[in-house]
């Protein structure tokens, strides 16, 4: 990762937004966020092919600057952020704290302006996302959003940024300026349901964000309609088998966007019994 930077687009006006006016832990959901990043088609639903799918962006609790010296870091029991510089000026590998900040509370996920100028951190319990100036290492607006902001990520060219509010059940979206990243603006928000956690958007490199596609993983699994247990209530609760992860898809850049919803098999059963009776009962009395 830091011996080889992946190349991305550079910043400038080039946004194509409209503007807006306005259970189970589903593993298998978060895992398989990466791979729907590359495919064609999903749920019969055609995508923007392209080779140059190279640097998408996705929730994270650690971000990397693009010139790959500076790391970020949400620190979720002390509401802070901290700034370690990773690379000297002579490409050395170095660990030095720079300084470490407070922000609102409990930070769940950090995002960084390609200008390497500004972090956005979503704050769980406080509602809001804190613009941090990397330059000046200090706090310079709180935009509330929805309630309990988890996931956050950016458009390729860091126009939009979008953030998960998990128990609102909505995407906020959130316009960075042009030559002013310290200084976004919340305008709107897309309506997911159920519990939004983790977001990822792709980059198609072509300088235009309506061909990127924005991806929302739901926390929870959903029953599977069409599964049937002759064993248990018949409706798939009392089993995992019987549940499936959802993910909303939705272009980047669309004031309303129409969304696509992907659900995803569960894995298949593992053969675990837990009956209590030794041998099988993990220890358990």
């Amino acid at each position: 990762m830091f011996n080889q930077p992946v190349h991305r687009p550079g910043v400038g006006n080039r946004r194509h937004w409209c503007g807006v006016r306005a259970g189970t832990l589903s593993a298998v959901a978060l895992i398989v966020l990466v791979s729907l990043l590359h495919p064609s088609t999903f749920n019969g639903v055609a995508l923007h092919t392209s080779e140059a799918i190279a640097a998408p962006s996705r929730s994270t609790t650690i971000a990397l600057t693009y010139d790959e010296t500076r790391l970020v870091v949400v620190n979720r029991e002390a509401n802070s952020v901290s700034n370690i510089q990773v690379k000297d000026a002579s490409g050395n590998d170095v660990a030095i704290k720079l300084f470490e900040i407070a922000v609102g509370q409990e930070p769940r996920c950090v995002a960084i302006h390609p200008t390497d100028r500004a972090a956005y951190v979503t704050n769980g319990i406080t509602g809001t996302v804190s613009v941090v100036d990397l330059v000046r290492g200090r706090v310079v607006k709180e935009i509330k959003v929805g309630t309990e902001p988890r996931g956050c990520a950016l458009t390729p060219d860091g126009s939009l940024l979008y953030v998960a509010n998990h128990t609102e059940g909505t995407v906020s979206i959130i316009v960075v300026p042009s030559g002013n990243p310290l200084n976004p603006i919340l305008d709107g928000a897309v309506q997911v349901g159920r519990n939004p956690t983790a977001i990822a958007i792709t980059d198609r490199g072509t300088g235009n964000i309506s061909d990127d596609t924005v991806f929302v993983t739901q926390i929870f699994a959903e029953l599977d309609p069409n599964f049937n247990d002759p064993i248990f209530d018949g409706d798939g609760e009392a089993r995992d088998v019987g549940k499936r992860g959802v993910v909303h898809a939705f272009p980047a850049g669309n004031a309303n966007p129409p969304i696509t919803k992907i659900t995803i098999a569960p894995l298949a059963d593992s053969d675990f019994t837990a009956n209590r009776v030794t041998p099988s009962n993990l220890g358990l009395q």
